[in-house]
């Protein structure tokens, strides 16, 4: 019975859209239209996995109220550029922060920490007693070597620069005169084989040899 009478529904159903087949596809038309739009506007894929947690626990809630608190800490991305020197991090983070702010439709803001306006004006202020007093020591003792190199930074100058410090020794620090000829002689090795290599004036200038950016 119950065969006979779906058998009956579906042979009717046929014929109406045989007869009435322009509005069949009208309507298929439409649904089609509206069913496209619908997914579009209310169908998605939610990649943030932090959204398979519950939100009634009290942890969960807490980090909530945290990311709406400080919302420059969400949606961050951190990059460690890491290099032979100080002085190439620096040019490479520079660089990069610059392409970065060029994309102003995904990125809303590139920061590079120590390196605001602030920090470069009063970075000296974060050191203690001991590391300003190293600091000023050794930009003293380079004070002749910077100023004859702002003149002449040519090879032949680093070179007679080199030359005079040699016969002059007891006027520099060994330590100082031993990081500048062991640089120079790093440089002149790496040139002769070929390979790239930047001197690197921010820890030759620093007493300590692991100076960072």
């Amino acid at each position: 019975m119950v065969k006979r009478l779906i058998e009956s529904s579906v042979r009717r159903w046929v014929m109406l859209s045989r007869r009435y087949w322009i509005a069949v596809l009208v309507l298929a038309a439409i649904s089609a239209v509206v069913g496209v739009e619908y997914v579009h506007e209310r169908l998605g894929i939610n990649t943030n996995t932090a959204d398979m947690i519950s939100r009634k626990l009290e942890w969960r809630q807490r980090d909530i109220d945290f990311n709406h608190q400080f919302p420059q800490f969400t949606d961050t991305l951190v990059v460690v550029i890491d290099g032979d020197s100080p002085d190439l991090v620096n040019r490479a983070a520079a660089g990069l922060s610059r392409e970065l702010m060029r994309n102003k439709e995904l990125i809303t803001g590139v920061q590079r920490p120590g390196h605001s306006a602030f920090f470069e004006r009063n970075a000296f202020l974060y050191l203690d007693t001991a590391e300003l007093a190293r600091l000023a020591d050794d930009l003293s003792a380079g004070q002749p070597l910077l100023e004859r190199l702002s003149r002449d930074p040519s090879l032949f100058a680093v070179a007679q620069l080199f030359d005079d410090a040699i016969n002059a020794r007891d006027q520099f620090k060994s330590d100082s005169l031993d990081r500048f000829s062991t640089a120079v002689v790093q440089a002149i090795d790496a040139v002769l084989a070929g390979r790239f290599y930047q001197l690197s004036w921010q820890r030759l200038m620093s007493a300590d040899a692991t100076a960072a950016a």
